[in-house]
């Protein structure tokens, strides 16, 4: 991955920014697909 980063972004950047990414994939996911399948039930 850090290979393949744009040369105009610093290797910590880039680094960083991969990581928030996941970060939020990895926290929002789960909650996105909890309010798609279990909230409808309980409405």
């Amino acid at each position: 991955m850090v290979a393949n980063r744009p040369d105009t972004i610093s290797e910590g950047t880039f680094y960083r920014q991969i990581l928030g990414y996941s970060a939020i994939v990895v926290a929002v996911g789960p909650l996105l697909v909890w309010a798609l399948v279990v909230v409808p039930g309980w409405l």
